[in-house]
């Protein structure tokens, strides 16, 4: 069986090192980006089932336009020509984008699937990456094992 591809677009590389490593250890295959324009050529390369995406990415002089918006459009707007529509799951340190609009709220009318907000647990981002690629988790292993 193939493993399940997980791209993560992140641009801070200390935490998607982090994510990753772990993810790897769970079984995924994983690349990392740091901005959409990066992500958008490994999609239009090859398929993944997930790409987890940071909804503002900073540069020198604050939030650049090449975020998550801008990926997650790209996959929606683009499902059509993808062998798979990747699930999206949405990551952001702020509770509101562009304004007063709820962060997890303007990640789904963009077509995001899930979304988490920073800071989170490494098993909170595993847990979650299961959940939307239909994997169990690792409490409903145990309470099926203990029957």
């Amino acid at each position: 069986m193939m493993k399940q591809a997980i791209l993560i677009q992140e641009d801070d590389t200390f935490l998607s090192s982090q994510w990753a490593k772990a993810l790897k250890v769970e079984g995924y295959e994983v690349a990392c980006v740091t901005c959409a324009s990066d992500a958008i050529l490994y999609l239009q390369e090859r398929s993944f089932d997930l790409c987890v995406v940071d909804m503002i990415i900073y540069g020198q002089d604050g939030p650049v336009a090449d975020g998550g918006v801008t990926l997650v459009s790209y996959v929606r707007r683009s499902a059509a020509k993808m062998p798979t529509r990747p699930m999206v799951l949405g990551v952001s340190a702020h509770s509101s984008e562009y304004g007063t609009v709820p962060a997890d709220k303007l990640f789904r009318r963009l077509g995001a699937d899930d979304f988490l907000q920073k800071p989170f647990t490494i098993p909170a981002l595993i847990e979650r990456v299961r959940r939307l690629l239909g994997r169990p988790s690792e409490a409903r292993l145990e309470a099926s094992s203990d029957g």
